[in-house]
Protein backbone atom coordinates (compact mmCIF):
# COMPACT_ATOMS: atom_id res chain seq x y z
CA UNK A 1 0.00 0.00 0.00
CA UNK A 2 3.00 2.24 0.76
CA UNK A 3 4.42 1.49 -2.42
CA UNK A 4 1.33 2.65 -4.43
CA UNK A 5 0.97 5.94 -2.72
CA UNK A 6 4.58 6.75 -3.57
CA UNK A 7 4.14 5.90 -7.05
CA UNK A 8 0.76 8.25 -7.11
CA UNK A 9 3.02 10.77 -5.84
CA UNK A 10 6.27 9.89 -6.68
CA UNK A 11 6.14 13.08 -9.93
CA UNK A 12 5.54 16.42 -8.39
CA UNK A 13 5.76 18.04 -11.49
CA UNK A 14 2.87 16.92 -12.43
CA UNK A 15 0.39 18.22 -10.33
CA UNK A 16 2.58 21.77 -10.58
CA UNK A 17 2.08 21.09 -14.63
CA UNK A 18 -1.67 20.68 -13.74
CA UNK A 19 -2.52 23.86 -12.12
CA UNK A 20 -0.37 25.76 -14.43
CA UNK A 21 -1.95 25.06 -17.36
CA UNK A 22 -5.71 25.78 -15.60
CA UNK A 23 -4.20 29.22 -14.85
CA UNK A 24 -3.05 29.90 -18.28
CA UNK A 25 -6.37 28.96 -19.63
CA UNK A 26 -8.07 31.00 -16.96
CA UNK A 27 -5.82 33.56 -17.94
CA UNK A 28 -6.36 33.23 -21.60
CA UNK A 29 -10.12 33.88 -20.92
CA UNK A 30 -9.71 37.40 -19.37
CA UNK A 31 -7.53 38.28 -21.94
CA UNK A 32 -10.74 37.18 -24.57
CA UNK A 33 -12.75 38.79 -22.90
CA UNK A 34 -10.87 42.07 -22.27
CA UNK A 35 -10.30 42.16 -26.37
CA UNK A 36 -13.93 41.53 -26.84
CA UNK A 37 -14.53 44.85 -24.37
CA UNK A 38 -12.60 46.88 -26.22
CA UNK A 39 -12.98 45.70 -29.68
CA UNK A 40 -16.80 46.51 -28.67
CA UNK A 41 -15.57 49.78 -27.38
CA UNK A 42 -14.41 50.55 -30.28
CA UNK A 43 -17.25 49.73 -32.67
CA UNK A 44 -19.72 51.65 -31.01
CA UNK A 45 -17.37 54.69 -30.99
CA UNK A 46 -16.59 54.30 -34.51
CA UNK A 47 -20.76 53.97 -35.41
CA UNK A 48 -21.63 57.28 -33.07
CA UNK A 49 -18.61 59.11 -35.42
CA UNK A 50 -19.90 58.06 -38.20
CA UNK A 51 -23.35 59.69 -37.62
CA UNK A 52 -21.77 62.35 -35.88
CA UNK A 53 -20.08 63.23 -39.07
CA UNK A 54 -23.00 62.34 -41.22
CA UNK A 55 -25.37 64.92 -39.48
CA UNK A 56 -22.70 67.95 -39.85
CA UNK A 57 -22.12 66.70 -43.36
CA UNK A 58 -25.44 67.38 -45.02
CA UNK A 59 -26.37 71.27 -43.20
CA UNK A 60 -29.70 72.04 -43.22
CA UNK A 61 -30.68 75.23 -45.70
CA UNK A 62 -34.71 76.32 -45.00
CA UNK A 63 -35.54 73.04 -44.32
CA UNK A 64 -33.39 70.88 -47.24
CA UNK A 65 -30.07 69.86 -46.90
CA UNK A 66 -27.00 70.79 -49.22
CA UNK A 67 -27.78 67.19 -51.07
CA UNK A 68 -31.85 67.81 -51.45
CA UNK A 69 -31.06 71.57 -53.01
CA UNK A 70 -28.53 69.48 -55.43
CA UNK A 71 -31.42 67.23 -56.68
CA UNK A 72 -34.16 70.20 -56.76
CA UNK A 73 -31.34 71.83 -59.22
CA UNK A 74 -31.12 68.78 -61.15
CA UNK A 75 -34.30 68.12 -61.02
CA UNK A 76 -34.93 71.91 -62.73
CA UNK A 77 -32.13 71.23 -64.93
CA UNK A 78 -32.56 67.81 -66.43
CA UNK A 79 -35.12 68.36 -69.46
CA UNK A 80 -33.13 71.51 -70.60
CA UNK A 81 -30.07 69.42 -70.93
CA UNK A 82 -31.56 66.40 -71.94
CA UNK A 83 -33.30 68.48 -74.73
CA UNK A 84 -29.78 70.47 -75.76
CA UNK A 85 -27.82 67.26 -75.96
CA UNK A 86 -30.48 65.55 -77.88
CA UNK A 87 -30.60 68.55 -80.57
CA UNK A 88 -27.06 69.18 -80.57
CA UNK A 89 -26.57 65.21 -81.86
CA UNK A 90 -29.32 65.31 -83.94
CA UNK A 91 -28.01 68.65 -86.06
CA UNK A 92 -24.23 67.22 -86.18
CA UNK A 93 -23.08 68.92 -82.90
CA UNK A 94 -24.93 72.63 -83.62
CA UNK A 95 -27.97 73.92 -82.36
CA UNK A 96 -28.26 76.33 -85.58
CA UNK A 97 -25.44 75.80 -88.56
CA UNK A 98 -25.88 76.98 -92.28
CA UNK A 99 -23.31 74.63 -93.22
CA UNK A 100 -25.66 71.68 -93.62
CA UNK A 101 -27.24 68.73 -95.61
CA UNK A 102 -30.97 67.97 -95.80
CA UNK A 103 -30.94 64.37 -95.34
CA UNK A 104 -34.05 61.75 -94.38
CA UNK A 105 -33.33 58.58 -92.83
CA UNK A 106 -35.46 55.64 -93.35
CA UNK A 107 -36.65 54.93 -89.87
CA UNK A 108 -37.49 58.38 -89.42
CA UNK A 109 -40.70 61.18 -91.39
CA UNK A 110 -38.94 64.04 -91.18
CA UNK A 111 -36.46 65.74 -93.35
CA UNK A 112 -33.21 67.03 -90.93
CA UNK A 113 -30.79 69.42 -91.22
CA UNK A 114 -27.29 67.84 -90.76
CA UNK A 115 -24.08 69.80 -90.04
CA UNK A 116 -20.88 69.46 -91.82
CA UNK A 117 -17.98 68.71 -89.88
CA UNK A 118 -15.52 67.79 -92.33
CA UNK A 119 -16.34 69.71 -95.57
CA UNK A 120 -14.68 70.79 -99.32
CA UNK A 121 -15.92 72.07 -102.47
CA UNK A 122 -13.10 71.18 -104.31
CA UNK A 123 -13.06 68.24 -106.31
CA UNK A 124 -10.38 64.46 -105.36
CA UNK A 125 -9.23 66.74 -102.30
CA UNK A 126 -9.67 65.95 -98.62
CA UNK A 127 -12.35 67.76 -96.52
CA UNK A 128 -11.05 70.41 -93.84
CA UNK A 129 -11.97 69.20 -90.28
CA UNK A 130 -14.74 72.54 -89.17
CA UNK A 131 -14.64 71.46 -85.45
CA UNK A 132 -10.59 70.29 -85.06
CA UNK A 133 -11.37 71.25 -81.17
CA UNK A 134 -15.11 69.68 -81.44
CA UNK A 135 -15.33 69.04 -77.56
CA UNK A 136 -14.85 72.46 -76.63
CA UNK A 137 -17.20 73.67 -79.21
CA UNK A 138 -19.65 71.39 -77.55
CA UNK A 139 -19.32 72.39 -74.65
CA UNK A 140 -20.02 76.27 -75.66
CA UNK A 141 -23.28 75.08 -77.25
CA UNK A 142 -24.51 73.30 -73.99
CA UNK A 143 -23.77 76.20 -72.25
CA UNK A 144 -25.07 78.82 -74.72
CA UNK A 145 -28.55 77.39 -74.43
CA UNK A 146 -28.97 76.78 -71.13
CA UNK A 147 -28.03 79.28 -69.74
CA UNK A 148 -31.17 80.97 -69.19
CA UNK A 149 -32.59 77.77 -67.19
CA UNK A 150 -29.44 77.97 -65.04
CA UNK A 151 -30.36 81.17 -63.87
CA UNK A 152 -34.08 80.40 -63.38
CA UNK A 153 -33.16 77.60 -61.33
CA UNK A 154 -30.83 79.45 -59.30
CA UNK A 155 -33.62 82.06 -58.30
CA UNK A 156 -35.92 79.27 -57.56
CA UNK A 157 -33.70 77.73 -54.85
CA UNK A 158 -33.24 81.28 -53.81
CA UNK A 159 -36.64 82.08 -53.48
CA UNK A 160 -37.58 78.61 -51.92
CA UNK A 161 -35.18 79.25 -49.26
CA UNK A 162 -36.60 82.52 -48.64
CA UNK A 163 -40.04 81.34 -48.00
CA UNK A 164 -38.48 79.37 -45.09
CA UNK A 165 -35.56 81.83 -43.55
CA UNK A 166 -35.64 84.42 -41.86
CA UNK A 167 -33.06 86.49 -44.43
CA UNK A 168 -31.53 85.03 -47.30
CA UNK A 169 -28.67 86.88 -49.82
CA UNK A 170 -27.59 85.65 -52.85
CA UNK A 171 -25.16 86.18 -55.25
CA UNK A 172 -24.85 84.44 -59.02
CA UNK A 173 -21.28 84.78 -61.23
CA UNK A 174 -22.56 82.17 -63.97
CA UNK A 175 -22.00 78.98 -64.28
CA UNK A 176 -19.63 76.25 -66.51
CA UNK A 177 -20.36 73.27 -68.23
CA UNK A 178 -18.11 69.94 -68.50
CA UNK A 179 -18.57 67.21 -70.54
CA UNK A 180 -16.83 64.53 -68.73
CA UNK A 181 -17.35 60.03 -68.80
CA UNK A 182 -20.38 59.09 -68.51
CA UNK A 183 -22.37 62.45 -67.25
CA UNK A 184 -22.63 66.18 -68.39
CA UNK A 185 -21.85 68.52 -65.31
CA UNK A 186 -23.23 71.76 -64.83
CA UNK A 187 -21.66 74.01 -61.78
CA UNK A 188 -23.19 77.22 -61.06
CA UNK A 189 -20.69 79.68 -59.57
CA UNK A 190 -22.51 81.58 -56.56
CA UNK A 191 -23.55 81.68 -53.77
CA UNK A 192 -26.48 81.82 -50.79
CA UNK A 193 -26.26 83.05 -47.16
CA UNK A 194 -29.44 82.14 -44.89
CA UNK A 195 -30.18 83.10 -41.81
CA UNK A 196 -32.46 81.12 -39.13
CA UNK A 197 -32.77 81.47 -35.47
CA UNK A 198 -29.73 83.54 -35.46
CA UNK A 199 -27.58 80.63 -37.48
CA UNK A 200 -25.89 81.67 -40.54
CA UNK A 201 -25.46 78.79 -43.00
CA UNK A 202 -23.88 79.36 -46.47
CA UNK A 203 -24.37 77.62 -49.69
CA UNK A 204 -21.73 77.42 -52.56
CA UNK A 205 -21.24 75.77 -56.15
CA UNK A 206 -24.36 74.08 -56.66
CA UNK A 207 -24.07 71.29 -58.54
CA UNK A 208 -25.99 69.09 -61.17
CA UNK A 209 -24.98 66.32 -63.01
CA UNK A 210 -27.01 64.44 -65.69
CA UNK A 211 -25.93 61.46 -67.86
CA UNK A 212 -25.01 61.04 -71.04
CA UNK A 213 -22.75 59.13 -73.34
CA UNK A 214 -21.99 62.71 -75.32
CA UNK A 215 -18.14 62.31 -73.98
CA UNK A 216 -17.71 58.92 -75.10
CA UNK A 217 -18.95 59.36 -78.67
CA UNK A 218 -18.00 63.07 -79.48
CA UNK A 219 -14.51 61.27 -79.10
CA UNK A 220 -15.24 58.89 -82.07
CA UNK A 221 -16.92 61.85 -83.82
CA UNK A 222 -13.42 63.41 -83.76
CA UNK A 223 -11.23 60.70 -85.00
CA UNK A 224 -13.75 60.13 -87.99
CA UNK A 225 -13.56 63.54 -88.78
CA UNK A 226 -9.89 63.17 -88.57
CA UNK A 227 -9.19 60.35 -90.54
CA UNK A 228 -11.40 61.58 -93.32
CA UNK A 229 -9.51 65.46 -93.33
CA UNK A 230 -6.06 62.65 -93.58
CA UNK A 231 -6.92 60.05 -95.50
CA UNK A 232 -10.26 60.58 -97.46
CA UNK A 233 -12.05 57.75 -95.73
CA UNK A 234 -12.70 56.27 -92.66
CA UNK A 235 -12.59 52.05 -91.82
CA UNK A 236 -15.87 51.56 -89.56
CA UNK A 237 -16.17 48.22 -89.65
CA UNK A 238 -12.23 48.27 -88.50
CA UNK A 239 -13.21 50.41 -85.67
CA UNK A 240 -15.85 48.39 -84.86
CA UNK A 241 -13.92 45.62 -84.24
CA UNK A 242 -11.35 46.97 -81.76
CA UNK A 243 -14.03 49.14 -80.23
CA UNK A 244 -17.40 46.83 -80.22
CA UNK A 245 -19.30 48.80 -77.95
CA UNK A 246 -19.66 51.47 -80.73
CA UNK A 247 -22.34 51.46 -83.52
CA UNK A 248 -21.63 53.48 -86.62
CA UNK A 249 -23.50 53.82 -90.20
CA UNK A 250 -22.61 55.22 -93.10
CA UNK A 251 -25.17 56.56 -96.07
CA UNK A 252 -23.79 58.43 -98.72
CA UNK A 253 -26.02 61.03 -100.86
CA UNK A 254 -25.70 62.12 -104.17
CA UNK A 255 -23.37 64.97 -103.73
CA UNK A 256 -21.12 62.92 -102.44
CA UNK A 257 -21.36 63.68 -98.92
CA UNK A 258 -21.45 61.71 -96.56
CA UNK A 259 -23.58 61.00 -93.19
CA UNK A 260 -22.31 59.25 -90.24
CA UNK A 261 -24.11 57.75 -87.14
CA UNK A 262 -22.37 56.86 -84.12
CA UNK A 263 -24.32 55.18 -81.37
CA UNK A 264 -22.71 53.92 -77.68
CA UNK A 265 -24.40 50.64 -77.12
CA UNK A 266 -25.27 51.72 -73.15
CA UNK A 267 -27.83 54.49 -74.54
CA UNK A 268 -30.16 55.67 -77.19
CA UNK A 269 -28.41 58.65 -77.83
CA UNK A 270 -27.28 58.95 -81.52
CA UNK A 271 -24.69 61.39 -83.63
CA UNK A 272 -25.50 62.54 -86.70
CA UNK A 273 -23.19 64.25 -88.99
CA UNK A 274 -22.20 64.90 -92.29
CA UNK A 275 -18.58 64.81 -94.42
CA UNK A 276 -18.13 65.88 -97.98
CA UNK A 277 -14.18 64.89 -98.61
CA UNK A 278 -11.65 63.61 -102.00
CA UNK A 279 -15.20 63.61 -104.24
CA UNK A 280 -15.77 63.21 -107.94
CA UNK A 281 -17.49 65.41 -110.49
CA UNK A 282 -20.67 64.28 -111.64
CA UNK A 283 -20.37 61.50 -114.39
CA UNK A 284 -16.85 60.40 -113.60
Amino acid sequence: MKDKKAKHFSNPHLVADTKSKGFCIMKDKKAQITIFVILGILLIGTIIFFILFRQGENITIGGKSESNIKGVFESCMEENVKETIQILMKQGGYLENTLNISFKFKKSKEIQNISYLCYTTKEYLSCINQEPMLMNHLTEEIKNNISKQVKICFDEIVKNIGNKEEAVEANYNGFNVEIVPRKIIVNVDGEITSTKSGQTTTQRNITGMFQSRLYEIATVVQEITNQEATYCNFDLLGFMMFYPEFEIDKALTRNSTSIYTVKHNKGIEEFNFAVRSCSFPPGF
